[in-house]
């Protein structure tokens, strides 16, 4: 709006002299007001468009980061899902091995014989084997973990009470110096021909499996192996039956 203000010449001019007039333009109330509020909105905006960018970002790499299966070459051993699924997280670990089993009664004749340098198997960090044992070089929290894959002749005729006693054990041992003796870490038994007759191949053998996986407060110069029934059942093809152990 314009206001008239009296200047000092106009008092001293008296009232014959022309007025003059100067403009002052005030702000209309609530203007900035307004304004900032424009300012928040569009700083707002700008806000909302980077935390989407970057979601989208972190999305798309995500996807490009995605880790699939190699491509299995013929003549290659088949991963399971458990092979394959502790071999990328062992693979993520500073520390780590995977054995494949093998059975060699003239090498082994009391146990699995574990191997470093066949199919899928790999060592990495300052875990070894040493005598079928992995040995651990460094104290910490590890993940310790078997599975035993079997191949059983399993008989129709023999009786339920036959059958049940038929069992399957695999067992993980650890021999510790803070403690100088060795200890079960894991293990379980498992009955071998309860389903013989559905699961059962042309040949009468059923395929069974036991796995075994968990946490454990390791120490240096701990030892482990593995202890296991029916040896000449033991399925060794394709990675089926495995040990190894990855630091946390």
């Amino acid at each position: 709006m314009a206001v008239y203000n009296p200047t000092t010449e106009d008092l001293e001019s008296g009232l014959g002299a022309r007025p003059r007039l100067t403009v002052v333009r005030e702000a209309a109330k609530g203007d900035w007001k307004w304004k900032l509020c424009g300012l928040l909105s569009l700083v707002a905006l700008c806000a909302a468009a980077g935390l989407l960018f970057f979601a989208w970002r972190v999305q798309n790499q995500e996807h490009l980061h995605v880790e699939r299966p190699a491509e299995r070459h013929e003549g290659q051993p088949e991963e399971s899902g458990h092979h394959h699924m502790l071999k990328q997280l062992a693979g993520k670990s500073t520390s780590a091995i995977h054995l494949e089993g093998d059975w060699k009664p003239e090498r082994y004749s009391a146990s699995i014989w574990w191997r470093d340098s066949v199919g899928h198997s790999f060592t990495q960090g300052d875990l070894s084997l040493k005598d079928n044992q992995i040995v651990i070089n460094t104290s910490g929290l590890y993940f310790v973990y078997s599975q035993a894959s079997f191949r059983v002749k399993c008989d129709p005729m023999d009786s339920a009470r036959d059958q049940m006693y038929n069992h399957l054990f695999h067992n993980v041992w650890r021999f510790s110096e803070s403690y100088d003796d060795k200890k079960t870490l894991l293990g379980t038994i498992k009955t071998a021909c309860a389903d013989a007759k559905p699961g059962a191949d042309s040949s009468g053998r059923i395929f069974s499996t036991i796995y075994l996986g968990a946490v454990f407060q390791l120490e240096k110069d701990d030892r482990l192996w593995t202890e296991t029934n029916h040896l000449t059942d033991i399925e060794v093809d394709g990675g089926k039956t495995f040990f190894g152990v990855f630091a946390l």
